[in-house]
């Protein structure tokens, strides 16, 4: 090796160094900048709230409710590209027992849910199918919620959906 080769290595390895360093303060050397934003939206925190406040008389003790949660996470098939029709598809809400088994789901149609045109509304509703299948398939019931719901409302769309009492 002459000593332009070692030049080179530690060169290499001198801005890996760097590089790491500045990746354990929180900071990428390069690339786009990122910023986080709330996972849910305020009309989804206002259900979010709602459903939290009655998780247990609606699904029983140790019920957990967790948001925007990817389909291919509680889902499994054997065909793989019915697995990859679901896998990047979340649900808004994933009600789970105690042991994390998914019990329901609750999906939010929020005011842009359909979209603004014509074109856009066929292809939610497309989406909505596929998810309502997959779930259906897997005997986990896809609860819809409106953009226009209260509390009432949602417990009556929750209660209508299941089929048995709580767990």
């Amino acid at each position: 090796m002459d000593f332009s080769a070692v030049g080179i290595i530690i060169l290499v390895l001198a801005v890996f160094a760097a590089g790491r360093a500045l990746f354990r303060r929180g900071r990428a050397p390069e690339g786009p900048a990122f910023r986080k934003v709330p996972v849910l939206n305020r009309s989804e925190t206002r259900l979010h709230s709602i459903l939290a406040r009655n998780l247990e008389p609606l699904f029983g003790g140790g019920s957990q409710l967790l948001a925007q949660v990817s389909l291919g996470e509680f889902l499994r098939s054997d065909d793989r590209g019915a697995f990859l029709s679901i896998n990047s598809k979340r649900a808004d809400f994933v009600v789970v027992d105690r042991d994390f088994n998914p019990v329901a789901t609750i999906e939010y149609q929020g005011k842009g849910h359909y979209g603004w045109t014509r074109e856009a509304a066929a292809d939610a509703r497309r989406r909505d199918g596929i998810k309502r299948m997959a779930l259906t398939s897997a005997g986990i019931p896809m609860i819809e919620i409106p953009a226009d719901y209260n509390e009432r409302s949602v417990l009556a769309s929750v209660r209508a959906a299941l089929p048995y009492g709580p767990a």
